[in-house]
């Protein structure tokens, strides 16, 4: 089906036809507003352009250019926004957040460093994660701890996903939080469950008591969800018993609902 997009004037019609693959379509237009310059002077030389299923005829070239800069422009704000990432993530396929990234990657080679929109690399990686690509979350994680490397945030989300993928290494990046950060719950929280991916049930128990104890455990109704848990549950059923009721105790102490 055919939609036509008025931005502009009369003479700046886009013709659109989405066929199949609507994410191409927005990698086309990240691409047009990131390599600008670039894509100018190729699309200075077409009357028109196909981009997956989608016809965008070129009538006045320079205005085109810059209505399909708006569209990228707002495509770029939601993945630039941290406050609906996590719902933004879910709209995502992993093959989408393949494509996403190996266009983040291409991205980092090319771009100017000093060009680097770190807050959508951030969250990119953060989609990579929540949407199967691990290894591609880790790098770019990897490429901002390098330039941030006293941002704690982005090293307790690359643990996350390293937790998935390389729980040993995991254990590493949540040493070094914990003993930088003593006193923050939330580090040796994730440090335990690299103990239970480990098979490490008695330190990782240990730890886990403490941080209910100090009251981390029941202010999050989610805490049960995370996998090294289940594995817990599954080889020390006995243990995981202990730390429910444990929580149910603290919860009632503290007068939370169960």
């Amino acid at each position: 089906m055919n939609a036509i997009l008025g931005l502009g004037t009369i003479n700046d019609v886009v013709m659109l036809g989405i066929a199949s693959n609507v994410f191409w379509l927005a990698i086309f237009l990240i691409s047009i507003s990131l390599f600008r310059t670039e894509l100018k002077a190729l699309l200075g030389s077409l009357s028109s352009v196909s981009v997956a299923g989608s016809h965008f005829e070129l009538g006045d070239k320079q205005r085109t250019l810059k209505s399909y800069a708006i569209l990228s422009n707002i495509f770029l704000d939601l993945l630039c926004n941290s406050e609906n990432i996590e719902k933004m993530a879910g709209l995502f396929s992993e093959a989408n957040a393949q494509l996403l990234t190996k266009f983040t990657m291409k991205y980092l080679i090319e771009a100017p460093k000093e060009d680097t929109n770190f807050t959508l690399i951030r969250n990119i990686a953060f989609i990579a994660g929540q949407r199967g690509r691990l290894q591609d979350s880790v790098s770019l994680y990897q490429f901002l701890i390098e330039r941030a490397p006293n941002d704690m945030d982005l090293r307790n989300n690359m643990g996350i996903v390293l937790l998935a993928t390389n729980p040993r290494e995991a254990q590493r990046v949540y040493g070094d939080l914990m003993n930088q950060n003593p006193g923050v719950l939330l580090y040796r929280y994730n440090y335990a469950l690299t103990n239970i991916a480990l098979d490490n049930f008695d330190d990782g128990v240990k730890d886990l008591e403490q941080v209910i104890r100090e009251g981390f455990w029941p202010s999050d109704p989610h805490i049960f969800n995370k996998a090294p848990i289940k594995r817990l549950e599954n080889y020390r059923p006995e243990a995981y018993r202990r730390l429910i009721a444990l929580v149910s105790e603290e919860r009632r102490k503290t007068g939370q609902a169960q």
